[in-house]
Parts: structure tokens; C-alpha cells; sequence
């Protein structure tokens, strides 16, 4: 029984050594982990205390420019860096109330142009989740006054490419995604978002000179590399090219092995080659990973 009791401990005591390492990364990790959620907590109540004492300050001074432009700001963090989702739309709506209630008190128009900047982005925001084209008009303007004004920033022509992407003007998106890139060269999210963009174009073959270019990138994000990849093999069946399609299709599953798209490309690839127990195996697939998938059951 002792010796029992010995060798159980003496396995312990292997085991703690070899994953010691392992053991000691975790706990910093967790360590870590636990003070950056404590001081976001702490960042987050004291912008809700922020927000609360400037309300009363503009309940005694309504027109005080500054700090409408304070808490227009306040609410835009909130945007790009939502806690919840759902209270997205809350926060766009208020960034849009107080940066236009700014823009309206600003006679001589000196107000910053970052704000025309951050209330475009808002109201593209808005409207992606509310799928509604009003919003996009109100975006163009806000975004474009922001240029006209002397803003050039890449993050403005990115999301004036977005707008102008959901809204099928393709070339106007290109030529905006384009300006972005300028400013930040290399950067595999704006070249991607252009390869796409011919692509939704029917620009085939500019689709897949920009997607082998993002694929040249590097450190790129398993995401992009998957889209890329994707969107390869949709080019290349438009091309007619099945052995291109076949690859990328796979390489997509290589990353994802879940992934419904690729899945979906590689059935329509093997329905045209004639493989229609190989394309009915892929659809079957499809519809286990997703039952109310109307496309793969037909």
C-alpha cells in the first residue's frame, strides 16, 4: 500500500516537472487575461460615468460644441468596439445624434473633419445591420465631406469603398479601396476587399491577378486565407477551369473542413464534370452542417 501511495506521488511529481512550462504559461496567461478584463471593466464604467456628467453638463448648455463632439466620441469607441451587438445600433444612434447636434451648432465650420469621418462610418454601421440603403446615402455624404474637407485618412476611403460595395457601384468601390491601400500598402484586408470587388464585378481574371497577389502576403489571417481561396475557386469556375476550382475548393477545406461554401463550389464543380455521386456526397454534407439549407437539399 505505501509503495503504492509512493509511486502515485513520484508520477505526480514527473508529471509537474515535465509541464512546468506548460503550467506556468497558463497561469500567466490566465493572470493576464483576468487584469485586461479588469481594467476594461474598469475603462467601461468610467465612460459611462463620463457619459452620464456630460448629459447634465448639455441639459444646463445645449449648444456647448465641445462636448457634443465628447460624446459623440464616446459613443463612436462604443461602435467600433461593441461589448453586445445588440446595443450596437444604440450607440450608432447616439454617435449620430450628438455629431450631427455638433455639426448643426458649428456656424463657421471649424469643426474637425474626423467627425464627418466617424459619422459616415456610423451610419454604414447602421445600415448593415439594419439591411437598409437609406443609411448608405447618408454615409456617402458624411464620408465624402470628410475628404472634401481635407481628411484623407485610409480608414475613410475603406469604408467609403464598403458603401459603395454594398450598393453594387463597384467601380467607385475599387477606386476607393485603391486610395486606402495608398495609405497602407501591403495591407491583405484592403487588397482582398478588392479582388472580391472584381470579382462581384465579373472581372474575372483582375479577380485573380488581386487574390494571387493577397495571397503573397504575409502573416495572413487564417480567415483570409480561406476567403481567398474561396473566391479563387469561384473565379475559376466562371473560367471553366475545373482543376483550378477542384484545388482551391480543397485548400479552403484544408483550413475549414466545415466550411458550406467550399463545400458548395466543390459540388457545383463535380456536377458540371459529370461526378454527380461525388456532387450529391458534398450537397449531403452541406445539409448535415446546415438542415434549413434550402440549396443542398433540392
Amino acid at each position: 500500500m505505501i509503495y503504492k501511495v509512493k509511486r502515485k506521488i513520484k508520477k505526480r511529481i514527473t508529471w509537474l516537472n515535465e509541464n512546468k512550462r506548460k503550467l506556468l504559461f497558463f497561469s500567466l496567461s490566465l493572470g493576464l487575461l483576468i487584469t485586461l478584463t479588469c481594467l476594461y471593466l474598469y475603462k467601461c464604467k468610467r465612460d459611462n460615468e463620463k457619459i452620464e456628467n456630460i448629459k447634465k453638463i448639455l441639459l444646463k448648455d445645449p449648444t456647448n460644441i465641445e462636448k457634443c463632439i465628447e460624446l459623440g466620441d464616446l459613443f463612436y469607441k462604443k461602435v467600433i468596439n461593441p461589448t453586445d451587438e445588440k446595443d450596437l445600433i444604440r450607440y450608432t444612434d447616439e454617435t449620430i445624434k450628438y455629431y450631427r447636434k455638433a455639426i448643426a451648432l458649428d456656424k463657421e465650420e471649424l469643426i474637425d473633419p474626423i467627425i464627418f469621418s466617424r459619422l459616415g462610418i456610423a451610419y454604414f454601421k447602421k445600415s448593415r445591420e439594419l439591411n437598409g440603403s437609406y443609411y448608405y446615402v447618408e454615409a456617402i455624404q458624411n464620408l465624402e465631406e470628410a475628404i472634401n474637407r481635407g481628411y484623407n485618412n485610409y480608414e475613410t476611403y475603406l469604408y467609403l469603398g464598403h458603401v459603395y460595395f454594398k450598393n453594387d457601384i463597384f467601380d467607385k468601390a475599387i477606386l476607393n479601396y485603391e486610395n486606402a491601400l495608398k495609405m497602407k500598402s501591403n495591407d491583405s484586408n484592403i487588397l482582398f476587399n478588392i479582388a472580391w470587388t472584381y470579382k462581384s464585378k465579373g472581372d474575372y481574371r483582375k479577380a485573380m491577378e488581386k487574390f494571387n497577389q493577397v495571397l503573397e502576403q504575409r502573416n495572413l489571417s487564417p480567415k483570409i486565407r480561406l476567403n481567398t481561396h474561396l473566391g479563387l475557386g469561384e473565379v475559376f469556375y466562371y473560367l471553366n477551369s475545373n482543376e483550378e476550382t477542384l484545388k482551391h475548393c480543397q485548400k479552403v477545406l484544408d483550413i475549414d473542413k466545415n466550411s458550406i461554401k467550399g463545400r458548395y463550389w466543390l459540388g457545383k464543380v463535380y456536377l458540371r464534370m459529370g461526378k454527380f455521386k461525388k456532387a450529391k456526397e458534398e450537397w449531403k454534407k452541406i445539409f448535415k452542417l446546415n438542415p434549413t439549407d434550402l440549396k443542398s437539399k433540392k
